[in-house]
C-alpha cells in the first residue's frame, strides 16, 4: 500500500518484514526459555542463573517494544496529500534500530544457552 500511495520503493519497506520476522523468532525462543530455566535452574550457579534471567528479561523487553512498533498503525504515513517523508523515515529508523538491538539480545540469549549446556 505504501509503495502504491506514496511511491516508496519496495526495498525501502523491507524493514517491516524484517521486524516481523525478528519478533516471531524471539517469541518462539522466549517460550522455550521458561522451560529451560525451570529444568536447568538447579544445575546453574547463582551468577549463571542471574545472567540467564537478565538476558531473558532484556530480550522480552526489546521484543515487546519491537512488537509494538511493528503493529503501529501506518495510516498516518499513507495520506497522499502529505509529501513530507521525514516522519516515516524516523519510524523506519526507530524500528530498524530496535530490531537490530533485539537481534543482539536474541543472539546473546541463544549463545548463552548453548554455552550453559557445555558448562
Amino acid at each position: 500500500m505504501l509503495n502504491e500511495l506514496k511511491n516508496y520503493p519496495p526495498k525501502e519497506l523491507d524493514f517491516l518484514e524484517h521486524g516481523c520476522e525478528v519478533v516471531i523468532q524471539c517469541r518462539d525462543v522466549l517460550k522455550w526459555t521458561y522451560a529451560f530455566g525451570y529444568y536447568h535452574q538447579r544445575g546453574m550457579t547463582v551468577v549463571r542463573k542471574n545472567l540467564f534471567e537478565q538476558w531473558q528479561s532484556d530480550l522480552e523487553k526489546y521484543c515487546d517494544h519491537l512488537h509494538g512498533l511493528v503493529e503501529k498503525d501506518l495510516d498516518q504515513y499513507m495520506d497522499p496529500n502529505i509529501t513530507d517523508r521525514g516522519p516515516f523515515y524516523h519510524y523506519r529508523g526507530q524500528l530498524t534500530g530496535y530490531y537490530e538491538a533485539t537481534k543482539t539480545f536474541f543472539t546473546n540469549l541463544v549463545k548463552g544457552l548453548d554455552e550453559s549446556e557445555t558448562v
